[in-house]
């Protein structure tokens, strides 16, 4: 919810530079998708039986903006999954964060 709320900032020079959402989007009315944001990274479980609604209904409107997020959708992991390891492949997801990063350059040394 924080990092949505940073990405969709009307003034352009109060967002980051890029932006990962796990499992997470705006709670309550969606409010406006501006036409031009950074990068950004999704990830969330197909089980999250707490905030899955949400999660698709931001893609969504992403989407219908126009925009392309980089996403990974996981069959298992439940809310939450972060640095937990479940015997999911959800446990890979920072990996992904990374390999997604570096394509954005941003090194490895300079996310950690």
């Amino acid at each position: 919810m924080v990092a949505s709320g940073a990405l969709l900032q009307q003034t352009v020079d109060a967002r980051p530079n890029f932006a990962a959402l796990l499992y997470g989007g705006p709670f309550g009315v969606m409010p406006p998708i501006p036409s031009r944001l950074p990068p950004i990274f999704m990830a969330w479980a197909q089980d999250d039986n707490v905030a899955l609604p949400l999660i698709v209904r931001f893609h969504t409107a992403l989407t219908a903006a126009g925009h392309k997020p980089e996403v990974h959708i996981y069959s298992a992991g439940g809310h939450g999954f972060g640095m937990k390891r479940q015997g999911t492949t959800s446990d890979r997801w920072i990996d992904s964060l990374y390999y997604w990063l570096e394509s954005q350059g941003v090194t490895r040394a300079a996310a950690k």
